[in-house]
């Protein structure tokens, strides 16, 4: 339900062709977010109906069939969403929030949030201290399980273009986010790497990861496909566990320097609820 994947679906129609759209949305701004997505996608607003089906049917028709007779056994709200979607954003590859009224982040995550990010500095604060942050080599550690946490969102935001938004997503990222890392430890055991090595390639593998046409994939069959998906988005991982690794083998108190890791975690995580506002 983006503005690209609707772009396709019309490139996909032979002449005086439609597309018929029917979701639940009722009188909400879900369907006035569809309407305006396919107004974005069409170049002109489609055609809509209040069917009732589940209570809260309605269908949109774009493409030929908004040019058709109008269906008269169905109340046509057309204008209603016309008048009320102009100030809606579509939803787009960059802003898939179909069920996100604004570019907010909800109250109710916020309810959640909040209190877990005060037990977790109070802990972190009883248990390991604030100012033990500062020490040399720490800073390093939390902004790695920062941008850990952010590259798994980001990872499978990324794939979900290429398998949909299921589980398989989820499995070829965390299976790719563990594989990697795993493959860093021997390498560090057996032939160390520099941290400015290790940093290139991280800051290399991040680049590739923000360019890469991950579209391009698409054709390839399904194992080659995931194998591929899965080297690209899980490169960085490979790299970052190379710092990480050498890191943690040096520090003499190591559950501290985890408890740090940790905390960048949490930062992360909460930082991955920014994308609600900025995609």
């Amino acid at each position: 339900y983006t503005v690209q994947s609707l772009e396709e679906a019309r490139r996909h129609l032979r002449p005086g062709g439609s597309i018929v759209l029917a979701f639940a949305g009722g009188s909400t701004f879900v369907s006035e977010r569809i309407f305006a997505t396919l107004t974005r996608a069409f170049g002109v607003p489609p055609r809509a109906y209040f069917t009732g089906y589940d209570t809260t049917g309605v269908v949109f028709l774009a493409g030929a069939a908004r040019s058709a007779a109008p269906l008269r056994e169905f109340p046509e709200i057309t204008q209603t969403l016309l008048r009320r979607a102009h100030d809606v954003d579509p939803a787009t590859d960059n802003w898939p929030f179909l069920y996100l009224k604004s570019r907010t982040i909800p109250f109710s995550i916020l309810l959640v949030l909040i209190p877990f990010l005060l037990w977790c500095s109070l802990s972190f604060g009883w248990n390991v201290g604030f100012p033990s942050v500062r020490k040399p080599g720490y800073f390093h550690l939390f902004f790695l399980g920062a941008g850990f946490l952010l590259l798994e969102t980001s990872g499978v935001t990324r794939l979900s273009l290429l398998f949909g938004s299921t589980w398989v997503v989820n499995a070829v990222v965390i299976g790719a986010f563990i594989s990697m890392a795993f493959l860093a430890n021997p390498l560090v055991i057996f032939k160390p790497i520099s941290h400015l090595s290790a940093y290139v390639g991280l800051f290399l593998s991040l680049g590739i990861n923000l360019v890469f046409p991950y579209h391009s994939l698409d054709g390839l069959s399904t194992f080659p496909k995931v194998l591929a998906s899965a080297a690209v988005v899980g490169l960085p991982v490979f790299f970052s566990g190379l710092v990480f690794s050498r890191s943690f083998r040096d520090f003499d108190m190591p559950s501290q320097a985890l408890g740090i890791n940790l905390l960048g975690a949490v930062l992360g995580g909460t930082l991955e609820n920014s994308v609600m506002v900025g995609g």
